[in-house]
């Protein structure tokens, strides 16, 4: 079963851990980097961004500050994406 789980990380120290722990579960994880200061925002994504490889999956930015990182059973194509997710009422902002 496909799951995508959600997170607004904070810091680097508290969240990168448990966010790769359900991308090593085969889940989809979409990240909120809107509050996230920059510097910690970019040590979890080049994290994130080597689990990912590691494990066969894919980080993909999505909006200005939204990434989305999919495992290596989940593939992405075109524009729609965003256009689906909002459908669904998440707040894309560049």
């Amino acid at each position: 079963r496909l799951q995508v789980v959600f997170f607004k990380p904070v810091s680097f120290n508290n969240d990168a851990v448990h966010i790769a722990d359900e991308l090593m579960k085969s889940h989809t994880v979409l990240l909120n980097f809107e509050d996230t200061p920059r510097d910690e925002s970019k040590r979890i994504v080049d994290f994130m961004s080597g689990c990912a490889y590691v494990s066969g999956g894919k980080v993909q930015r999505i909006a200005k500050n939204i990434f989305i990182i999919t495992p290596n059973n989940v593939e992405l194509t075109g524009d729609s994406l965003i256009d689906e997710l909002q459908s669904n009422g998440l707040q894309i902002t560049e």
